[in-house]
């Protein structure tokens, strides 16, 4: 077998790591191509800080022999020592659904006792067929699972998945996040776990949606440190979408209270209607220490998605992107995609990997899907740096998490990130003054609502390219 030597932030740079391609290779990088350089004979403007990687407290299984995982449920096909398809060591293992909307089970009871205080779960997992997946949930408990918390983290609509089909992909799991407790276990009023210690069972389920069979690959479960010893109330970052002006009304409110936020900027949107000035821009970095970051060089490119254009359609846009930040004096290292799209360009090169070369973290829109789905906060330093996580797009005409209401409620997200810690990235649109008419809008009164309720909970308001610089190493 030939053995690919690649280091720890090789793999997740572009956060993606690759699928096997055949029954003899470690999985590739999604795409083993190399990459043009810049066109038009101009230098690259690379980032200017990379993501650091926070290290593992201890590994819990990394899946190879002897791992004692078995399955449960009705499962149309398993592979518990798989050493065709994985990313560490020799092997993984799988699990596949039977395509008839049934859950199929990896479980391992009866480990010595696991201390998760002041602790998160990091999977490492690929999945064949998002658009086939119904629910991906881990368990933590004991006796048999009778007690247990439940984490359901799958997204799966067109803007919103945890990975492309055969990714390698690192999904951190936050005490903030948990979508059920059961038996003897209980969630506070305001989210936090009545334990955090003592848990002998692991459990990761799957299920499709009936149309079709789903395979996935469990390559390890590690431990990592928090981050809540330096951040107890964890973080949030205020970010605004395409530079409306609208984000006058946020900086009005966000002065009040000292808050910075990250402006992603459509270059080309600039000074025209309804859309931030230049000097506007200026003033919000230089005045207010906000982040000018970006979003995409042309309007058209940003309507047409990244993963619609070619490899070198992307690449010129952001790199043009990138140097009109540096020429107009935005120190921005971060990047939003356009639509939370960050998949196979049409000629197949990863969207993450070409925007990997201009900017040092990107977000996508991987926020919550439905009242139990949630996948919205992110590590410190964050896991897979170019497909950083948000809750998008917080407005007023919501039904789900991101209503200002829930969002500020009892037990919604701004508690428990102040009970738990992560990082919450929290995305906006449009602020209206009158009455909201489209999905991304909220009102003045309620975005004031939520600066309110960040700052009553003494949760620390940074912007991302300052998260990622001071979390790295």
């Amino acid at each position: 077998m030939t053995h690919v030597k690649v280091s720890r932030r090789g793999l997740f740079a572009a956060g993606a790591l690759g699928a096997a391609t055949s029954t003899t290779a470690i999985a590739n990088l999604a795409s083993d191509a190399p990459l043009s350089p810049a066109s038009k004979g101009k230098p690259m403007i690379g980032p200017s800080f990379a993501s650091g990687w926070r290290d593992v407290s201890s590994i819990v299984t990394s899946m190879q022999a002897g791992h004692g995982w078995t399955t449960t449920g009705t499962i149309g096909g398993a592979n518990l020592n798989d050493s065709a398809v994985f990313v560490r060591g020799s092997q993984s293992a799988s699990i596949t659904t039977n395509g008839a909307g049934a859950t199929a089970t990896l479980r391992r009871f009866g480990l010595p006792a696991i201390n998760l205080t002041g602790k998160a779960l990091r999977l490492l997992l690929r999945v064949d067929n998002y658009t086939q997946v119904n629910t991906l949930n881990f368990m933590v408990g004991t006796s048999s699972l009778v007690n247990n918390f439940k984490w359901r983290f799958n997204a799966n609509t067109s803007s919103s998945q945890i990975g492309m089909a055969g990714d390698w992909v690192a999904v951190t799991l936050h005490w903030s996040e948990i979508n059920t407790a059961a038996g003897a276990y209980t969630l506070s009023p305001t989210g936090a776990p009545s334990t955090t210690s003592g848990f002998t069972d692991l459990q990761i389920q799957v299920a499709d949606k009936g149309t079709g069979p789903v395979s996935l690959w469990l390559q390890a479960v590690e431990i990592i440190d928090s981050a809540v010893s330096t951040w107890p109330k964890g973080i949030i970052s205020i970010t605004f979408d395409d530079s409306n002006d609208s984000a006058r009304l946020a900086m009005r409110k966000m002065d009040t209270l000292g808050f910075r936020g990250t402006q992603y900027t459509i270059a080309d949107a600039i000074g025209t209607p309804d859309m931030l000035t230049l000097a506007e821009l200026r003033s919000l970095q230089a005045m207010s220490g906000w982040e000018i970051a970006g979003h995409s060089y042309t309007s058209l490119a940003h309507a047409t998605r990244y993963p619609n254009l070619t490899a070198q359609q992307v690449d010129d846009d952001a790199r043009s992107l990138k140097e009109w930040l540096v020429s107009n004096g935005f120190h921005g290292d971060s990047f939003a995609y356009p639509g939370g799209r960050y998949e196979n360009t049409v000629d197949g090169v990863p969207v993450d990997q070409l925007v990997a070369r201009y900017f040092g973290s990107a977000r996508t829109i991987l926020s919550e899907v439905g009242v139990s789905t949630h996948v919205a906060l992110d590590a410190i330093p964050a896991a897979m740096p170019y497909r950083m996580r948000a809750l998008s797009s917080v407005s007023s005409l919501s039904p789900g998490p991101n209503n200002p209401t829930k969002l500020t409620a009892t037990g919604g997200m701004l508690d428990k990130v102040a009970s738990n810690g992560g990082w919450l990235n929290l995305v906006f649109h449009q602020i209206v003054t009158g009455a909201p008419t489209d999905p991304a809008e909220i009102t003045q009164t309620d975005f004031n609502l939520i600066m309110d309720a960040i700052a009553a909970r003494e949760i620390p308001v940074i912007p991302v390219s300052d998260v990622v610089r001071r979390a790295g190493v």
